[in-house]
């Protein structure tokens, strides 16, 4: 499973391919991109790490979520219904 590094002095979170090296007493790490924005941090621009978070079922619920979202679902209903 790949890591995702969040570097607590600048509240950015990058993929281990990425090319920028912060002291590893600045590092945080987490399982997941989702792990890592939930706590804060924000993506790196240079490694674009949620590009590489995705499962295809995740991804597939996450769209269907937006989709709805977009068209207005949450005007009607809760988040509850909304999951439903």
């Amino acid at each position: 499973m790949e890591a995702f590094q969040a570097v607590v002095t600048t509240g950015i979170y990058c993929a281990p391919p990425c090319p920028g090296r912060p002291l590893t007493s600045n590092v945080v790490t987490f399982t997941s991109a989702a792990g890592a924005e939930a706590a804060g941090f924000r993506a790196c621009h240079r490694c674009r790490p949620y590009r590489g978070d995705r499962s295809p079922a995740t991804s597939e619920l996450v769209c269907r979520a937006i989709d709805l979202i977009a068209a207005g679902a949450l005007d009607e209903t809760d988040e509850a219904g909304l999951a439903a």
